[in-house]
């Protein structure tokens, strides 16, 4: 196992060693499963250049508001911790199989959908705040909509209609208004979700942690169905639409309108950031996204 001289010395100074290095997303990939003297398992994530250190500070933001919220029980131990230039690092709990490696591990995948909503509703309900931090996630999120189109998705919109329907929503958002918020990270991926023995563990928060869930669900259930093709995924992405625009959308007093433009407005951001990674590797299935981003677009015009 070839590690940089920089891990080496960190897994020297810390006392332990490597299981196995971990592959996960697209920012931090210096994740290690390693264990110390005693054998506990621990996830060790190094932060090796600028954007990974960002993510791991990011990281750290996240958990100590989640803390503050009281969600101790919604995210894992952290061990030691350094914010410090090349040497930034966090070693954490080791929350055994995440949800992308456990599904495909399981005889009733369906099962591991209706029981992570469960667990979630339990999470929003327990962060509810009557505040206006969906709001300000609202503008964020389509913020990075319209910067992903600029940067990357208008390469495949020779005529104009996607940016045509992007300027209709645009002027349609302030039908939007939600003064309630929970625990929310839009960026929320089933390998980054942590489902097992009736425990939800999340390991990758952003500094702003409240927001409108129905984003998230969107993202996840989009991944888990149209990216990674996931078991169950079909029946899961059901599964999930449902109870984020009727759940979720209870939970926050929403008109079923409102809380359906949001979820297919996740859809949309899911999309966009799915065609960007995908651009390089494998075009045509890039270009297919983007078509059924067109729809998810529509359809928020049309709710709103």
């Amino acid at each position: 196992m070839k590690l940089s001289k920089q891990v080496n010395g960190l897994i020297g100074q810390l006392a332990l060693h490597v299981v196995k290095i971990c592959d996960l997303g697209n920012i931090c990939k210096s994740v290690y499963l390693v264990n110390d003297s005693s054998g506990r398992l621990m996830i060790l994530k190094v932060g090796v250049d600028e954007t990974s250190c960002q993510e791991i500070y990011m990281n750290m933001v996240g958990y100590s508001r989640l803390l503050r919220l009281g969600l101790c029980d919604f995210i894992p131990e952290i061990y030691a911790c350094c914010l410090t230039g090349k040497e930034t690092y966090i070693l954490m709990e080791y929350c055994g199989l995440d949800f992308f490696s456990m599904i495909q591990n399981v005889e009733e995948p369906l099962k591991c959908y209706t029981g992570l909503c469960e667990l979630l509703l339990s999470l929003y309900t327990k962060s509810l705040q009557n505040d206006r931090s969906a709001d300000n996630q609202l503008v964020n999120v389509w913020g990075t909509i319209r910067q992903q189109y600029n940067l990357y998705i208008s390469s495949f919109d020779d005529y104009g209609e996607i940016l045509k329907l992007l300027d209709s929503v645009d002027l349609k958002l302030k039908n939007i208004e939600v003064n309630k918020s929970c625990f929310s990270n839009w960026d929320f991926t089933p390998e980054d979700v942590y489902l097992n023995n009736g425990v939800f563990k999340y390991t990758d928060p952003h500094e702003d942690i409240l927001g409108i869930p129905i984003l998230d669900l969107a993202c996840f259930a989009g991944v888990a169905r149209d990216a990674h093709f996931l078991p169950s995924a079909i029946e899961g992405y059901a599964v999930m639409k449902e109870f984020a625009i009727q759940s979720v959308g209870q939970l926050f007093d929403m008109d079923e309108e409102i809380s359906r433009a949001i979820f297919y407005l996740g859809r949309v951001l899911q999309s966009f950031l799915s065609a960007r990674f995908r651009m390089k590797v494998d075009k045509e299935q890039a270009a297919l996204i983007v078509a059924q981003s067109k729809v998810y677009l529509v359809k928020v015009s049309d709710l709103l």
